[in-house]
């Protein structure tokens, strides 16, 4: 898939075969980017979509859907509201939405933005429990200019959490600790949200 940068938007070319899952497509909402790969381990590519709504707003909301394939076409889809950015909450750096893949069965969701301090989320979803879970996620911030740097990894399926902070001018202070933290339910993508579901409270 081949990112193009028109006017400082990030726009994503769509597959010659959209037409397949376009009717899944909310009728008012474009899609902005797409994968296809295999979600639920029956060897058959799904689809999952990154939608936003085209009506006249000051800040278009996005959506993902993604449906599993079927000998007919496709299932009810499944949409989570609360997990993608819009394109205006990215900073001075424009779009925070980063393209989306499909890697080992998983959905990952990228972001980054800022202006002179720079952030970044991932986020990772796999589809167990009849339900798409986060069991991975990762959280950075930094400044370029003071060269200070920290780094969350989370593992939800572990509990692992390695927080890196490296401080460019000062490397002596340079530090990496571990902490165990469990969710129990994990965070359903259904109701996800980045604004809301706060999963590094209590982490330093």
């Amino acid at each position: 898939m081949i990112k193009i940068a028109v006017l400082g938007l990030m726009i994503w070319t769509i597959p010659c075969f959209a037409q397949d899952y376009a009717y899944l497509v909310p009728e008012g909402w474009q899609i902005i980017d797409v994968q296809v790969g295999d979600l639920n381990k029956d060897q058959v590519d799904d689809v999952a979509m990154i939608v936003e709504f085209t009506g006249d707003v000051a800040m278009p909301p996005r959506s993902l859907i993604i449906a599993f394939k079927t000998a007919d076409g496709y299932s009810e889809p499944y949409r989570a509201d609360g997990v993608i950015l819009g394109k205006y909450e990215g900073g001075t750096m424009g779009d925070p939405l980063q393209p989306m893949l499909i890697r080992r069965g998983t959905i990952v969701l990228s972001f980054s933005g800022g202006s002179r301090e720079r952030w970044g989320f991932t986020y990772i979803f796999r589809y167990q429990k009849g339900d798409f879970q986060l069991i991975g996620a990762t959280s950075s911030d930094g400044d370029p200019i003071e060269e200070n740097y920290s780094n969350y990894d989370y593992n939800l399926s572990t509990g692992r959490i390695v927080i890196t902070r490296t401080y460019g001018k000062e490397p002596a202070r340079n530090e990496t600790k571990e902490l165990v933290k469990f969710l129990d339910p994990l965070p359903s993508l259904s109701t996800f949200s980045h604004h809301s579901t706060n999963l590094w409270e209590g982490i330093e």
